[in-house]
């Protein structure tokens, strides 16, 4: 009776540190956040498109990004100001990110700094569309959202 109660105790100890070190990973496209420099504003870019082979329910199809992009709040800010930019969760390895900013009908690269995750804004004042492009181990994924830059 004893060597019983020893083994169910085992056991049950057992289970108990294992659902404690069980971990639980995120295997999703991460979420982007922009945030200027010296401000307290942040906005979190809408996803445009995602092919993410680790697994097909994360993938989405939009047609007209700037439609999307527009129904964005706009991120202020002022010529060649630093934004900062952010994923949030994910397990996966970044093979690189792209900057872009549409206006009329021109798409222009912004370079983008992976030492510290920011780029500068445009110069010239305006409204732009910007695009970010995220290539992982785990796919790729674009986001969209609006500057204006005053």
């Amino acid at each position: 009776m004893k060597s019983i109660s020893k083994l169910l105790l085992g056991v049950l100890l057992a289970l108990v540190l294992a659902g404690c070190i069980g971990e639980d990973y995120d295997f999703s496209p991460p979420a982007v956040t922009l945030q200027p420099a010296d401000a307290a504003q942040q906005e979190q870019l809408a996803e445009a498109n995602i092919e993410w082979s680790y697994d097909e329910k994360y993938n989405k199809k939009t047609d007209d990004i700037f439609a999307l992009a527009v129904k964005q709040n706009k991120l202020l800010l002022t010529p060649d100001q630093r934004v900062q930019l952010t994923l949030d969760h994910g397990d996966f390895k970044l093979d690189g990110i792209t900057i872009f900013v549409w206006q009329n009908d021109e798409r222009v690269t912004l370079p983008f700094d992976e030492k510290d995750q920011s780029f500068a804004a445009p110069a010239e004042a305006g409204n732009y569309v910007v695009e970010v492009a995220l290539a992982a181990d785990k796919g790729q994924a674009q986001y969209v959202g609006m500057l204006a830059v005053e």
